[in-house]
């Protein structure tokens, strides 16, 4: 995968991370709590953030990541 798919990917990893944030603040600031819409938001976070580090670890795998050189 080329660099801006690595990108794409993370990016939508982390929108469904930040949309199960914010649907589990809704649930906690409005007047019904409904634990169904609490699941969900729970689990569209955990998902996100599980694909956030698939996606990272893999492109660090894959040798995406040029880190500092040793040597001269």
């Amino acid at each position: 995968m080329r660099r801006a798919g690595w990108a794409i990917a993370f990016v939508i990893s982390l929108a469904v991370m930040l949309a199960g944030g914010a649907v589990m603040l809704w649930t906690v600031y409005s007047e019904s709590r409904l634990p169904s819409f609490t699941n969900t938001g729970v689990m569209l976070f955990v998902l996100g953030f599980t694909a956030a580090l698939v996606f990272f670890g893999v492109w660090v795998a894959s040798g995406g990541y040029r880190g500092p050189k040793s040597g001269p």
